[in-house]
């Protein structure tokens, strides 16, 4: 989403102070490099509107008091919800610091039709809400994270990656899942795809001094998705579409069939779904059908690990893919940090030393010592922080 001047300067502000705690205005200043009447004008804004608050003077070792602003916690609350990996989800309510202040998990079908979304979700934020009665009229707004590709400007879905409906939407198609959920909740929503508040997990709790710039590959449960950070602003394209980094051609000729409809795409050789086609077919077996456990994905791991020639090879075949797609992103746009990260965490495990020496051999020379590449395992924890960074991302806009 394209921000004006004085809506990135206020988000920069409050990022700074919800990540240092109380900070006085002339280290805000410094910290997130705007101008001392900048950072006074918006200060007095946001004390105005009760979402900061003044500490009491503290002595300095020199000159006046100094004075320090803080996020006011509890001067809103946020809704958030995220599809863990057993057709449930969890709505949180959280404060202005991310802290959760009540949990509700529900059933979220995968497979269910795609015009009764609208009401699963409103239903389970719905129960979130009934069952903190007191929290409820501080809730702002309502973050909605769910799977495919999303226009995050108007909250529509263009797809869902369903099993057997991995194409775009059916008519009525694409979905104004925003425009629906707002009545139906009576909140302002915000719709995102998942592999994007990773990304904001890692932006907003992740290491300071690189949590600005970075490029994130998210391996998730079956598929994959992607997201990238510069200059402390998430990207999207010009019409307002998350990263669709699955969709790199890594193959031209006699590509693999992907399930967007095209062939050599990345996801068709690099994702958990992949790897059970590739051995499928190596094997003569028919493909599962839904995702599998994590104790079924172990089993192929061990026998790629056992000496297995198929599933040594499939593995191979998904290390070089990644290897390739990481550097070609590199070498276009020199994010200066990649984070590969899985839910999946075995599937790391054994493609990750084949990956690195692929990428090491095809990043440019002059990116290969100044790009770090990371991995990091996506847990629910990380995922509800992620979530709840975009819920309150919105009010920290909005207030």
């Amino acid at each position: 989403m394209r921000l004006s001047d004085q809506s990135f300067n206020r988000l920069k502000t409050l990022r700074t102070l919800r990540r240092l705690g109380a900070v006085s205005r002339v280290e805000l200043a410094q910290r997130t490099g705007l101008t001392k009447a900048t950072i006074t004008a918006l200060a007095d804004e946001l004390i105005g509107k009760g979402l900061l608050v003044e500490d009491p003077p503290l002595q300095s070792a020199r000159g006046r008091p100094r004075i320090n602003l803080r996020i006011r916690q509890d001067a809103a609350y946020a809704i958030s919800l995220f599809p863990l990996m057993d057709d449930t989800a969890s709505v949180d309510i959280v404060d202005l610091h991310g802290t959760r202040l009540h949990t509700h998990v529900g059933a979220m079908p995968r497979l269910a039709p795609n015009d009764a979304l609208p009401g699963i979700i409103a239903d389970l934020v719905g129960k979130c809400l009934d069952g903190a009665p007191s929290l409820r009229p501080a809730v702002r707004v309502a973050a909605i994270v769910i799977p495919g590709q999303i226009d995050q400007r108007g909250g529509v879905v263009h797809w869902l990656p369903k099993f057997g409906e991995q194409r775009p939407l059916p008519p009525p198609s694409p979905l104004p899942l925003k425009a629906l959920l707002e009545p139906m909740i009576g909140l302002p929503v915000v719709v995102e795809n998942r592999a994007t508040v990773i990304a904001r997990a890692e932006h907003w709790f992740g290491p300071v001094e690189h949590s600005d710039n970075f490029s994130l590959f998210a391996m998730m449960e079956w598929g994959m998705s992607g997201a990238r950070y510069a200059n402390g602003t998430l990207k999207s394209g010009f019409n307002g579409m998350n990263s669709e980094m699955a969709h790199i051609k890594i193959a031209f000729e006699n590509g693999r069939s992907c399930f967007c409809g095209g062939t050599g795409c990345l996801a068709a050789y690099a994702t958990v779904a992949a790897v059970f086609d590739m051995l499928a077919e190596r094997k003569g077996m028919e493909p599962p059908q839904s995702p599998v456990s994590d104790e079924v994905f172990s089993q192929v791991v061990d026998l790629a690990r056992q000496g297995d020639e198929d599933a040594k090879a499939v593995f191979a075949v998904a290390a070089r893919a990644l290897g390739v797609a990481i550097a070609s992103h590199v070498n276009e746009h020199d994010p200066g940090r990649v984070i590969l990260a899985s839910s999946r965490g075995r599937f790391l495990d054994v493609i990750e030393p084949e990956l690195r020496a692929v990428y090491a051999a095809e990043v440019l020379p002059s990116l290969k010592d100044r790009t770090e590449l990371q991995t990091l395992a996506i847990t629910g924890d990380l995922a509800g922080r992620g979530a709840a960074a975009v819920a309150i991302e919105e009010v920290f806009l909005t207030f």
